[in-house]
């Protein structure tokens, strides 16, 4: 009997250990994926700026030879707000692939939506880092508290911070990982960016508080109850936490 209970306990204690060497495994070819990923987006960067002084050079030339004019003005700053727009968001992949990095080093695995207080943060970082004001950003903000108080979950009223309905639902659920925060975020920028470019102007071009809080609600939420004054104030409260 004794026997039988060694030999038992001697293939479970293998077994664990099998497990954790897989786990350890899996775990360091995560680390080095990140790991290439962050490399690559250092050379991207790299080129980037490489890119910046090409295209100041450029325009120091244009200027030299006298042959600019209204017209080379305006491509010469497009392509530069273009190298600006696309150095923005390799900023912010490589700050998410820092965090995917941590997490893999440490074996945790990442949760579909982060605590509702983490979730406020990571959305105030995401919108600065992406050009909005302070005060347009708590507009954004005080929104998506009304909305779903930042939690990323599908519920009967929408899915996610935003509480998106119909089409919108449907092509954000068409994303990988569609309960991430990151990728909502993501989402929404894209929606002010293109299908909802209306709403990002107006945003955009808001000065107040309570201006980008209305602008957001009428012209992105577009909600039939809104309880405005519920979203100012918490646009308000947001700006004085941050």
């Amino acid at each position: 009997m004794k026997k039988k209970l060694t030999i038992l306990l001697t293939i479970v204690l293998v077994g664990f250990v099998g497990l954790g060497l897989y786990d350890l495994r899996d775990s360091n070819h995560k680390l080095q994926l990140h790991e290439i990923k962050l490399q690559d987006n250092a050379l991207e960067l790299k080129q980037i700026e490489l890119e910046k002084q090409q295209l100041n050079k450029k325009f120091e030339d244009a200027i030299k030879s006298g042959n600019i004019n209204d017209e080379k003005v305006k491509q010469l700053e497009k392509e530069k707000q273009d190298l600006e727009e696309k150095y923005r968001q390799l900023e912010i992949t490589k700050a998410q692939e820092k965090e995917q990095k941590t997490i893999a080093s440490f074996g945790i695995t990442p949760k579909a939506s982060a605590a509702t207080g983490d979730n406020e943060t990571i959305a105030w970082n995401f919108l600065i880092a992406n050009g909005f004001t302070r005060n347009q950003t708590a507009g954004i903000m005080g929104n998506l508290q009304q909305e779903h108080n930042f939690k990323t979950d599908d519920v009967a009223g929408g899915l996610g911070i935003a509480q998106w309905l119909g089409g919108r639902r449907a092509n954000l659920m068409a994303r990988a990982n569609y309960l991430d925060i990151n990728v909502q975020l993501k989402f929404m920028l894209d929606e002010m960016n293109g299908p909802e470019i209306v709403a990002g102007n107006a945003v955009r071009a808001s000065g107040s508080v309570e201006a980008a809080t209305i602008a957001f609600q009428n012209k992105f939420e577009r909600c039939g109850l809104c309880a405005q004054s519920n979203r100012i104030q918490y646009a308000y409260d947001i700006l004085n936490r941050h």
